[in-house]
């Protein structure tokens, strides 16, 4: 997993699995999309014309990195899908249920659900407070320290401004965007419970930072979650999950490119001179959100990078250091 940010995954995540996690909906209508095409008569239709199908639908639905996961999960289970589609299920027969713990209240995706429920499950359970917890209770003391506890006048632009530049102070990197994220869809709850007379910790609960999630009537854990941050971190972390996902072969072939341009000699490379250049592969080959999970993810292992490129690691090895494959 992901160095730091594997925590903010895998709590974001426990708030997505349930009921029909993200992908479910859009799912169904992709294929709805495609038995209409067809008539819903697939006899004829092989595996690699659902394929490209299901891609196009994936482009339709999709952009950028969950594009890629999407086709990744149709290229994974585009036999089962047609066998499906042929048996005359419906479209939510395919993707979504999975029972988990005699109950219908997890849904997952594919193959990759069990590898993530279970990750999801040991961390956010063994850790107190989830990441933004504490953050939370820290900005909300600092805001209404800033308006002396009178929100009578404050609007929800001014406080959102505000909660941005507490944002600043208390979070950095993805942390950072994620909390203005969080903030941009509660701000009129955070207004609320602040004019309210709420303490931080109610106000936290009040915009579901704080939650507590009873997984059974046996097992019960005091979860933290991130609110509706979800999609993102989401996809972020299926990626991560999977035995060698997506960030592994690109990560061989960034390092790779690394070892080219100094000729495999890292005797006389910086640390600082290895995330520069480590930063460029991740320009080059990556984009918007994924641009900034390479980047966050070579800046918290690049001693770790350095000193296995040092030690002539091969790609894959100087990877695993990096905890991508």
């Amino acid at each position: 997993m992901v160095s730091k940010l594997s925590l903010v995954a895998l709590v974001a995540l426990v708030a997505l699995v349930a009921a029909d996690g993200p992908f479910c909906s859009t799912c169904q209508k992709m294929v709805d999309d495609v038995k209409a095409k067809h008539n819903n008569n697939f006899a004829g239709v092989t595996a690699d014309q659902l394929l490209t199908e299901m891609n196009s639908e994936c482009d339709a639905n999709f952009s950028g990195f969950t594009d890629s996961i999407c086709k990744k999960i149709v290229k994974d289970n585009d036999a089962k899908l047609l066998a499906a589609l042929q048996n005359g299920q419906s479209s939510y027969q395919w993707n979504c249920p999975l029972p988990l713990l005699s109950t219908n209240a997890f849904r997952m995706l594919s193959k990759l659900s069990i590898i993530a429920l279970l990750a999801v499950v040991f961390v956010a359970v063994s850790a107190d407070d989830g990441p933004f917890c504490t953050a939370c209770l820290q900005i909300i003391g600092a805001v209404r320290q800033h308006y002396k506890d009178d929100f009578s006048k404050v609007t929800v632009g001014e406080l959102e401004g505000e909660m941005d530049n507490e944002c600043d102070n208390y979070t950095e990197g993805f942390a950072d965007l994620m909390c203005k994220k969080l903030i941009s869809e509660s701000k009129v709850q955070l207004l609320d419970a602040l004019k309210a007379g709420k303490n931080a910790t109610e106000v936290c609960k009040a915009v579901h930072i704080l939650l507590q999630l009873q997984l059974s009537p046996i097992l019960r854990f005091r979860i933290r979650m991130v609110s509706k941050l979800s999609l993102v971190a989401l996809v972020a972390l299926v990626a991560v999950v999977a035995a060698d996902g997506p960030f592994c072969s690109l990560c061989q072939k960034m390092v790779n490119d690394v070892k080219t341009k100094y000729n495999n000699d890292f005797s006389s490379v910086t640390a600082g001179q290895l995330v520069t250049s480590m930063k460029g592969e991740c320009d080059s080959n990556t984009s918007g959100f994924e641009d900034s999970i390479c980047k966050k993810i070579v800046s918290d292992n690049n001693d770790k990078l350095l000193a296995a490129l040092k030690a002539s690691q091969s790609s894959y090895q100087v990877c695993q250091t990096g905890n991508l494959c």
